[in-house]
């Protein structure tokens, strides 16, 4: 993402898309009542006196007063709906219209108020640092590979084979093992990454790392885990390995903080979680850390009580907390729904 123009204090940013992973952050950002500006296109009625219509497209720019936020993962495009707020030839003020922003849009934003979190969200976005790192989880016959980015583990693909026994007869029908080998090194060659993470339990990572060429085994970090697909990349996030790999990661922090919160829950100690419970901790300025779910965020836009959340951020900004949005997609948010989705870190233990 590029800031083209940023007065964060008057409540507004100019931003260009230059990543598909900018989406998510601006879907983290822009929220219901926020001012949205950019091109669009619109199908236009002319009467031409016949009796059907021509419909025709027209390139416009367009302002709307966002009311719904839309982020697919899968297709990672970003759709915001809302009423039309400025003058556009042939179209109505005040109706509806979908604004769909994708790579190298350029958007404005203007909100009542940008808060820390949000302001942080575009900065990570447009700092260039994002970690490029692929997760592989394999055992005997099975393998997945994932991509790690800002809204979670992508999953790239997943194969299967039959890899020789010890003691086997049969003949091999499939090598496993150069599949998974030139599966990393396509992957590698089209995403440039800085860490490859190689799970498994027992011996099998090691057979992969041993088949590699030493420029990727540079690469590499090996660690222990008892599943394949997502639930072994979920593993590997908690090993201390891997962490440090996972550093500059979202979900990587992620992982970390929902960890230590509950460290903390498990020994009676400096946590709070629930929303009355973390308010009040909020409110006596006790929270060092405050916690909440993507979840727990679109379950009250949707139903109008957003600015409780809103209320709730902003005290923990003003008694110089930090707030850390947590991602309900991936098991550290799905924990932190466990409790409620709203949990803090605090300065001090208290007493309820």
């Amino acid at each position: 993402m590029e800031i083209i123009k940023q007065d964060f204090r008057k409540g507004y940013a100019r931003v260009k898309i230059t990543d598909l992973e900018d989406l998510w952050h601006l879907s983290q950002v822009i929220l219901p009542g926020d001012l949205i500006q950019g091109r669009s296109v619109r199908k236009v009625k002319i009467e031409t006196g016949s009796e059907k219509a021509v419909v025709s497209k027209k390139t416009i720019i367009v302002k709307i007063d966002v009311e719904k936020i839309s982020f697919d993962k899968s297709l990672e495009s970003l759709r915001l709906n809302g009423k039309i707020v400025n003058e556009v030839d042939d179209v109505p003020k005040g109706s509806y219209h979908s604004l769909d922003v994708g790579l190298n849009d350029m958007i404005d934003i203007n909100k009542e108020e940008f808060l820390d979190y949000q302001i942080k969200y575009l900065k990570e976005a447009s700092s260039g640092k994002k970690a490029k790192i692929l997760m592989i989880v394999l055992d005997r016959e099975e393998a997945a590979f994932g991509l790690v980015k800002a809204h979670g583990i992508e999953m790239l693909s997943e194969i299967s084979g039959t890899v020789e026994k010890k003691y086997a007869k049969e003949k091999i029908s499939k090598e496993f093992y150069t599949d998974v080998i030139n599966n990393i090194v396509e992957y590698d060659k089209r995403f440039s990454f800085e860490s490859i993470l190689i799970g498994s339990p027992a011996f099998w990572k090691d057979e992969i790392y041993k088949k590699l060429t030493a420029d990727l085994r540079k690469k590499v970090i090996l660690a222990n885990c008892n599943h394949v697909g997502k639930s072994g990349m979920n593993e590997l996030l908690k090993r201390d390995e891997v962490k440090k790999a996972l550093t500059e990661s979202r979900i990587g922090m992620e992982s970390s903080i929902i960890e230590k919160l509950l460290v903390e829950i498990s020994n009676n100690g400096k946590a709070v979680y629930g929303f009355k419970e973390t308010k009040n901790a909020v409110l006596s300025g006790a929270v060092e850390v405050l916690m909440i779910s993507t979840k727990f965020i679109s379950s009250h836009i949707e139903n109008g009580g957003y600015k409780t959340v809103n209320d709730l951020m902003k005290a923990a900004e003003k008694n110089n907390g930090a707030v850390k949005i947590i991602n309900s997609d991936n098991e550290p948010g799905q924990k932190l729904d466990g409790l409620g989705g709203v949990a803090g870190i605090l300065r001090y233990k208290m007493e309820y």
